[in-house]
């Protein structure tokens, strides 16, 4: 794997045996969803996946949630974890050498858990450590995506020493990965020509959701500060290919999912919360212990609850997939378990138009005109996509009063 390159590219190399165990246990080949982890304890639902309890949460510790993108619930079991002895080492993801990678360790302090702490919107191959000799007898807490979860599970069916390795797995919500050339898009768009002018792309820094960050590599040029929760949707269209063909919006085969708490915040200040959904007696037996010993702080919730936090994402995932599907002539041999609604007329026409971007997206270096597209007509039209998309109920007018809220807020800062 050649984790230098703008995007991790999988490559084979001179001691490859031509076993083929690279391509049985890559998840973008098919995710079987039936043969999911999971133990007699949960209760099956269509949208949430297989659950046991849901909770909102957030960390005890507050320099654990001033690291973290949201309420730090991750980094905090990862701390339970290391210091009960549990586990040995939590294989966390960092900030890598260039703007849009990251780099797989094995934290084993909490001073290391928390220099991992924060979202990385980018493209990481979390499974190839789990092959290398000196992860064999150890205990450990894997943290990653819906796609590194599904990776591991094939590759546990490989490799069955693995499963006495991999003590506990916390999966994160998400919706798509961005390829590198949405943040040079993005870029663009706030007078960064090349992204080799950036040292580090930073996602979600500061108060709740937080901001994109550009930190340039010339200390004389101020860094750039972009709002996450309007630009991000910029990038949309820049999602990779199997992205767009993912059912797996909050970590289904995880022992313990977790995401931001959408719309169920106390408040900007309060640094965030996160959703928590335990899918396994482990997983409800590791947050139990977490509460108890003074690592979270947690609150009961509905299952509705998550539901309407995550209503777009699900709808966006669970629903306007089956038109995605057709957009692929050989589409992954997926077999998710999805709802019974099918795609109404919003989800036809934004999947629709979504579809028109994503092909600009995909088309040469000016990427169909959307170089020079003007960025606030962009994101007006990217928002009302996202309503589309999400299925919701919103009126004209309501979609109106929110385009014209995200059109005319202040685009961006130099830090």
């Amino acid at each position: 794997m050649d984790t230098t390159a703008p995007a991790p590219v999988p490559q084979v190399g001179e001691s490859c045996a031509g076993c083929g165990l690279c391509v049985e246990v890559c998840h973008a080949v098919g995710v079987d969803y039936e043969r999911c982890p999971y133990d007699a304890a949960v209760r099956p639902d269509a949208y949430l996946g297989p659950y046991i309890d849901t909770w909102q949460c957030r960390a005890t510790d507050e320099s654990i949630r001033r690291h973290a993108s949201a309420g730090g619930v991750i980094t905090a079991l990862g701390t339970w974890a290391l210091e009960s002895g549990v586990a040995e080492g939590v294989l966390a993801v960092r900030e890598g050498d260039a703007p849009v990678t990251g780099k797989v360790f094995l934290a084993t302090t909490r001073g290391e858990l928390l220099s991992a702490a924060g979202v990385k919107y980018f493209a990481v191959p979390m499974n190839y450590p789990l092959t290398q000799e000196r992860l064999a007898g150890r205990r450990i807490v894997f943290v990653g995506l819906p796609c590194h979860l599904h990776g591991l599970a094939k590759l546990e069916q490989k490799l069955p020493w693995l499963t006495d390795v991999v003590v506990l797995r916390i999966g994160i919500f998400c919706d798509g990965i961005i390829r590198p050339e949405g943040y040079e898009f993005l870029a663009a768009h706030y007078g960064i020509p090349q992204l080799r002018l950036v040292r580090h792309i930073k996602a979600r820094v500061g108060q709740w959701p937080g901001h994109i960050v550009f930190e340039m590599r010339d200390t004389d040029q101020a860094d750039v500060k972009v709002p996450i929760d309007d630009d991000y949707i910029g990038m949309k269209p820049f999602l990779h290919k199997r992205c767009l063909v993912c059912a797996d919006a909050l970590a289904e085969f995880a022992d313990v999912s977790v995401g931001d708490a959408w719309g169920l915040e106390t408040g900007r200040a309060d640094l965030g919360r996160n959703l928590v959904l335990t899918r396994s007696s482990r997983g409800e037996d590791a947050v139990q212990h977490a509460i108890a010993g003074g690592y979270i702080e947690a609150t009961p919730i509905e299952p509705a609850t998550v539901l309407h936090s995550a209503s777009e994402l699900l709808n966006y995932k669970k629903v306007g997939i089956r038109l995605r599907y057709d957009w692929f002539e050989d589409p992954p041999a997926d077999n998710p378990r999805l709802p019974e609604a099918r795609p109404g007329l919003r989800d036809r026409l934004g999947n629709a138009w979504f579809r028109r971007d994503v092909i600009r997206a995909n088309s040469g270096d000016d990427w169909g005109g959307l170089r020079t597209v003007n960025w606030r007509l962009h994101l007006l039209k990217r928002r009302m996509q996202v309503v589309l998309l999400s299925g919701g109920a919103w009126s004209i007018w309501e979609i109106a009063r929110r385009a014209w809220r995200k059109l005319t807020k202040p685009r961006h800062t130099r830090a």
